[in-house]
């Protein structure tokens, strides 16, 4: 039989007591950052990490995010040796540009998750049911047609990116809602190659 993955230490009462502690004097970090493609706005890792680093050392807790494959592993521990992990996957990439973005914001969204932080608005969901929308409207459409329209609204939005962050979140957000338009030699994909050159990555 297959064993079960574990994701906490067998005593968790010493790491939940400072959890505890450490969730009732922190301050949700300010969102410092903008999507416009999603039109809300988020923290960045830093910001997160600025916000947390200190009051976890006060309540005896550390944070370590380990690279494993295709996952993050977040392993949230307490000096008393009791732990919490998490495991997130990064998604795969064809070029290391990529997948260090997509680490990036795999990271941000881990942390955050663990430590219960809130890294960006709520918007009830609308972002992914739009995915779903456009993946759903993907059938009825005719390919050509509807692949014209995505990589040209695509190229606009990649036009717009002011820094790597936005960069970033527009790979992302092509990647699920139009995959097609990300394959490798494809226009839109060289075209984040050369965007990406501009912010001297």
């Amino acid at each position: 039989m297959e064993e079960k993955e574990t994701f906490m230490s067998v005593e968790i009462g010493a790491i939940s007591t400072a959890v505890s502690a450490f969730q009732g004097e922190i301050e949700q970090p300010s969102l410092n950052r903008e999507n416009p493609y999603f039109k809300s706005r988020y923290v960045d890792l830093s910001g997160v990490l600025k916000s947390v680093q200190k009051l976890l050392a006060k309540n005896g807790l550390a944070v370590m995010q380990i690279i494993s494959g295709n996952d993050i592993i977040t392993l949230l521990t307490h000096k008393s040796g009791q732990w919490f992990k998490s495991v997130c996957p990064i998604g795969n990439y064809k070029s290391q540009q990529d997948r260090g973005s997509a680490i990036t914001y795999t990271k941000r969204y881990a942390l955050c998750a663990i430590l219960g932080i809130a890294a960006d608005t709520d918007d009830d969901g609308n972002a992914a049911t739009d995915a779903d929308n456009k993946k759903n409207a993907k059938t009825v459409q005719q390919p050509m047609q509807g692949n014209e329209a995505l990589l040209a609204q695509a190229l606009k939005e990649l036009n717009d990116c002011k820094n790597y962050q936005q960069y970033g979140d527009l790979w992302v957000k092509w990647s699920n809602t139009a995959p097609e338009l990300c394959n490798p030699n494809s226009t839109f994909y060289k075209a984040c190659q050369q965007k990406a050159k501009e912010f001297d990555i």
